[in-house]
């Protein structure tokens, strides 16, 4: 499990290697697999962009418990990097995934957040915030 997690940030990149994390993440485990977790989250932008770690940022918000899904959804609904995930095919693939699985009030919380920062954005950029509010 140590070399797993000290590599997890390679593995979970590979176009075999991610399943290799999602078998874990299934079959051990939030609280086993925490570190591989963890590296998932402080990377969850450029690895949520990515075809096959994207595969795997979406099955942790299958499996992770309610703190870790907020820090999750903390990263993602970042507005200074939201707009690459709009840009991105695998990006608005795990910002449905998120929006799927996000509670009532989570959905609140975040469309307040969003609705505050778009005056702050670019026409294009407040265009696609716009409509992500909408969808949420």
């Amino acid at each position: 499990m140590d070399k797993i997690s000290n590599n997890s940030l390679e593995i979970v990149q590979n176009p075999f290697g991610n399943y290799v994390i999602q078998h874990i993440l299934e079959e051990w485990g939030p609280e086993i697999a925490f570190d591989i977790i963890d590296v998932i989250i402080k990377n969850i932008i450029s690895l949520s962009m990515q075809k096959f770690s994207s595969n795997v940022v979406e099955k942790c918000f299958d499996i992770v418990n309610k703190h870790l899904r907020k820090r999750m959804i903390k990263e993602l609904f970042n507005t200074s990097k939201i707009s690459s995930l709009l840009k991105n095919k695998y990006g608005n693939y795990v910002l449905q995934k998120a929006i799927q699985i996000m509670s009532f009030e989570e959905k609140i919380e975040i469309k307040e957040y969003l609705m505050k920062k778009v005056a702050f954005t670019s026409n294009k950029e407040k265009a696609r915030l716009s409509n992500l509010i909408e969808i949420i």
